[in-house]
């Protein structure tokens, strides 16, 4: 996980790197904190490597958008995540 955050902290991140955190969270797959820490369930780890960089991207995006808003879900917002294709 830190080597896709590392990944994509020159796209999102703004001066020195944001603290990875992994925890056991029981309702979410992450979470970015207002010290923007990003947070992640351990869970996370076993989900198809797709997803799982949708969820770093994803809570890379709060760090510009707090929230679940239509500014951060909106389709023109180049912050939001493609969220990946399902297998066939």
């Amino acid at each position: 996980m830190p080597s896709l955050v590392d990944r994509w902290w020159p796209q999102f991140g703004r001066g020195k790197r944001s603290a990875v955190l992994i925890r056991n969270q029981r309702k979410q797959w992450g979470s970015c904190g207002t010290d923007g820490a990003l947070r992640f369930n351990w869970r996370v780890v076993m989900v198809p490597p797709p997803l799982l960089e949708y969820v770093v991207v994803h809570e890379f995006a709060h760090l510009v958008v707090r929230n679940h808003s239509p500014d951060f879900l909106g389709p023109g917002n180049p912050n939001q995540p493609r969220r990946p294709r399902s297998p066939p």
